[in-house]
C-alpha cells in the first residue's frame, strides 16, 4: 500500500503538469474558435447579399427573401437589402411586401431611382395619380433624360 502511494505521488506533479497543458491547450483552442467564428456585420452582409444574388440567379426568391432578410437584420438602413428584397418579393408574387420594401428604400435615399420608379407604377396601377406624378417628378428632377420612366408619364408631359 505504501508502495501504491509513493508510486501516486511521483506521479502527482506529472498530473498536474498534464491537467495545466490540457487546460491551457483548451483555452487556447476556444478563444481561436471565437476570433475566428466572430466575422464582423459587414462580412456577414456581404456574405447573404451574395447568397441572395445566387439565389435569385437560380429562381429560389424564398432562399433569397431569407438572405436578404438577414442582411436588414444586420444593418436595417441597407439600401441594396431592401431594393433586392423588394425585388425578389416580386418576383415571388408578393406585391404587398414589395411595395413596402420600396417605400423603405425611399425613405432611406429619397432619390433612389429604381425604387421610386417601382413606386410610380405601383401607384398607377392602383389609381394614386398624383403620388405615382410625385415618384416620377422626384425622378426627373435629377434624371431628366431617364429612359425608364414609365411611357404613360411622358406621354401626360406632352398633352
Amino acid at each position: 500500500m505504501i508502495a501504491e502511494q509513493k508510486a501516486m505521488a511521483d506521479e502527482m506533479p506529472l498530473m498536474k503538469g498534464k491537467t495545466l497543458v490540457f487546460r491551457v491547450m483548451l483555452l487556447l483552442a476556444l478563444a481561436a474558435m471565437i476570433l475566428c467564428g466572430c466575422a464582423s456585420d459587414e462580412q456577414k452582409k456581404s456574405k447573404y447579399l451574395g447568397q441572395a444574388d445566387e439565389s435569385i440567379q437560380k429562381g429560389d426568391y424564398k432562399a433569397a427573401e431569407i438572405y436578404l432578410k438577414n442582411v436588414i437584420q444586420l444593418d436595417p438602413a441597407s439600401v441594396e437589402g431592401h431594393l433586392k428584397l423588394g425585388e425578389a418579393y416580386l418576383k415571388s408574387d408578393n406585391p404587398q411586401g414589395a411595395f413596402g420594401e420600396f417605400a423603405a428604400v425611399v425613405k432611406l435615399d429619397p432619390k433612389n431611382t429604381q425604387a421610386l420608379l417601382k413606386m410610380a407604377v405601383f401607384y398607377m396601377l392602383a389609381r394614386k395619380f398624383e403620388e405615382s406624378q410625385q415618384s416620377i417628378d422626384t425622378v426627373l428632377k435629377s434624371e431628366p433624360n431617364n429612359i425608364e420612366v414609365p411611357i404613360g408619364a411622358r406621354v401626360a408631359d406632352l398633352i
